[in-house]
This record gives C-alpha cells, structure tokens and sequence, in this order.
C-alpha cells in the first residue's frame, strides 16, 4: 500500500485529528463552539478551518502539488493571523 491510499483509508481520521489540533489551539470555551456549532453563518472560522482543511488533506492524498496545498492553507492562516496567533502558533497544527 502506497502513502497516498494509506491516507486515503485514513482521511476521516486524519481530518477530525488535525481539526481538534487546530481548534485546541483557542482557549477552551471557544475550542469547543469552534467545533461544535455547525451553522456556517454562526462560525465562519470553525467551518471555513474544517472545509479548508478537508482540501489540504485532499490535496495530500492526491499529490495535487504545493499551490494547491497553499491555496487551502491560505484562508485558515489569514484567519489566525488577524486574530494574534505568532507565526508559530498559527502555523503550529501543521506539523500536529
């Protein structure tokens, strides 16, 4: 089995592990609306990290390249980055 069909099996996996990675980044209380409101209109950040980071795990699992890897990183960090994070931090759920 190649590495690309290992995270294909493993892509639900990998997607709720690299969220709660994210999310657990915020103070506990907004940790957890981040991960448990649903509603798009109610958390933008939330839904745009999870849809984002749903394409990043696409990206890896099809080998679809580096632009296609920034353009899904690049909405979760311009979030991060308006809301204080240092770089480290907000690029820390990376390598998680």
């Amino acid at each position: 089995m190649n590495s690309a069909s290992l995270l294909a099996t493993k892509k639900q996996a990998i997607l709720k592990s690299w969220f709660q990675a994210t999310v657990d980044s915020y103070p506990a209380d907004t940790a957890r609306f981040l991960k448990n409101q649903k509603d798009p209109f109610a958390n933008p950040v939330g839904q745009t990290t999870y849809r984002n980071l749903e394409i990043l795990v696409d990206a890896l699992v099809t080998g679809a390249g580096r632009d296609a890897m920034a353009a899904a990183l690049d909405p979760i960090l311009r979030i991060r980055a308006v809301q204080s994070f240092t770089p480290s931090k907000a690029t820390g759920f990376v390598f998680s």
